[in-house]
């Protein structure tokens, strides 16, 4: 699995165009009290989506399961293949879903930007914020 570290300003996030570690995930525990974004909510590009979409096109999984932005242990995000519930953030393409994000994560990405480096699609994920 990638981990996204996310420190603040104009993270970098490694390159995932490789294949995507599936592992056993401990069950997500309800929130305690809803939390609320703070400012704009996460944005996709066009361009990062599409590369996801990719990724997981490439992917042994089940229909039901798409990548997913999660809050790991110690604060860092990270990427996995699962299925996404009710309450995550859903980006779609063409209908389907490429991407959630869990609310735990949402809240800490509030206000950045996912996007990819390169015109070609073969550059690298990068984490900004909505003004950068």
């Amino acid at each position: 699995m990638t981990s996204l570290k996310h420190s603040g300003d104009g993270d970098r996030v490694p390159d995932l165009g490789g294949a995507i570690t599936i592992r056993e995930l401990p069950q997500r525990q309800p929130l305690r009290s809803a939390r609320r974004l703070h400012g704009p909510p996460l944005i996709v590009t066009d361009r990062a989506l599409g590369k996801l979409e990719s990724i997981l096109n490439k992917q042994r999984r089940q229909a039901s399961q798409s990548l997913g932005l999660v809050l790991e242990s110690g604060g860092a995000i990270g990427l996995v293949l699962d299925e996404p519930e009710t309450g995550d953030l859903l980006f779609l393409r063409e209908a389907r879903p490429v991407l959630f994000v869990t609310t735990e994560a949402a809240a800490r990405l509030a206000g950045r930007v996912l996007d990819l480096t390169g015109a070609d699609g073969s550059g690298r994920f990068t984490l900004l914020t909505a003004n950068e």
